[in-house]
């Protein structure tokens, strides 16, 4: 029996490998009530094989599907982004349109309220800053090639700016109303006082100063100074600023009171330049 076995092993191993699984298929496949010997057996093998496979699926689909969510999420959140900086940008655009098309619109204006004067609308290409942020001088865009000349009144709605103090080409350079060597004639509004706006050359601040004729008369902070004509420079009535609240100093020319300007000189955009002027006659109501 045993020499059989061991003469014919290989053909046995081959048989039973052959239909023990076939024998294992159809035996399964009948329909029993209870789970077999050989299910329970498997089940408690593969088991824990199983449920450690669909744990570990189941955080690399969670991994994957966080991961999928997350580069959704960057990439909407870029279009976003690049969708409010266009329209941030807009909204700028359009309040410097605004802003523009108010300044515009002033210069309109004040030339409608001063039509004896003949005006050249200009922008400010340049401006020379102080190391203290103070405006020193401004570059036009206009300059003796469009007839502007030296000693030109510059103004806006607001009041003087200064006069050119040289032109090149197309352009023109202005000395601001509050630089060394800028005298104005002006009058003190509701007051009958006269007397002359100096530039005071501060490189920190726009401050000029003003001295009446007559020392006597009382002057109050926030009196507006207006010009006179009288240097045959400026023409009458334009605003050149206001007296400030510092006590006034006294010299030996009277008391010196200082102005703060009208025109905010850091800011400005466009001038106008009165290249002349024509002296405006009242009219004459005739009597009865």
């Amino acid at each position: 029996m045993f020499s059989f076995l061991a003469r014919h092993r290989g053909t046995i191993v081959g048989f039973l490998m052959l239909t023990l699984p076939l024998a294992s298929l159809w035996y399964h496949g009948l329909n029993h009530k209870k789970p077999t010997v050989y299910e329970h057996v498997l089940s408690r093998m593969t088991g824990p094989a199983q449920n450690f496979m669909s744990s570990v699926i189941g955080s690399v689909s969670l991994v994957w599907n966080d991961y999928v969510w997350l580069v959704g999420v960057q990439e909407e959140n870029h279009r976003l982004r690049k969708q409010h900086e266009t329209l941030s940008g807009l909204v700028q655009d359009r309040e410097q349109l605004k802003k523009e098309n108010s300044r515009l619109k002033s210069l309109l204006a004040f030339k409608g309220e001063h039509p004896e004067l003949v005006t050249l609308a200009a922008r400010v290409v340049a401006k020379d800053v102080s190391p203290f942020h103070r405006v020193l001088r401004i570059k036009l865009s206009a300059g003796a090639n469009h007839g502007i000349r030296r000693n030109q009144p510059v103004v806006t709605s607001a009041g003087v700016v200064g006069h050119v103090d040289r032109t090149v080409g197309d352009y023109a350079v202005v000395k601001l109303a509050v630089d060394a060597g800028s005298r104005i004639s002006v009058d003190v509004v509701d007051r009958d006082i006269k007397g002359v706006v100096s530039g005071s050359g501060d490189k920190n601040t726009y401050l000029a100063s003003f001295v009446a004729d007559d020392p006597k008369r009382k002057i109050k902070a926030r009196d507006m100074l207006v010009t006179n004509g009288e240097d045959e420079r400026f023409p009458r009535g334009l605003v050149v600023g206001y007296v400030g609240a510092t006590p006034p100093k006294q010299k030996e020319a009277g008391r010196l009171y200082s102005v703060i300007p009208a025109v905010p000189f850091a800011t400005l955009s466009e001038v106008l330049v009165v290249t002349s002027s024509v002296e405006r006659i009242p009219d004459m109501e005739a009597g009865p």
